[in-house]
């Protein structure tokens, strides 16, 4: 068994397969080993061989786009929120007993 990348006919990367080791490649297609790893961003079939598709100032944007916040991030800062929220309302409280407090006496 191998791998085999299938491209389009601008060779673009559309999908792999596996075939038997008999599997004759047709010409937008790259065969390898079934464990070989193609580490592209956007891999490209240019003159048989697999290169990268994307220029390395399009790499550089995808490395350096901010991330989105997983959902514990999200829970982190929604707590944080509560905690001073709770915070403030403590504080309107024990100022709101402290002028109780003073108009009774």
């Amino acid at each position: 068994m191998k791998k085999v990348l299938v491209f389009d006919e601008n060779g673009n990367y559309i999908e792999d397969k596996i075939v038997d080791d008999d599997y004759e490649t047709q010409e937008n297609e790259f065969a390898c080993s079934i464990d070989t790893v193609i580490a592209f961003y956007k891999p490209k079939l240019v003159n048989g061989q697999v290169v990268e598709g994307l220029t390395q100032e399009e790499i550089d944007a995808i490395k350096n786009a901010p991330k989105e916040p997983t959902p514990i991030e999200l829970l982190q800062q929604e707590n944080e929120q509560l905690k001073q929220q709770l915070a403030q309302v403590n504080d309107d409280l024990v100022a709101l007993a402290e002028m109780i407090v003073s108009t009774l006496q």
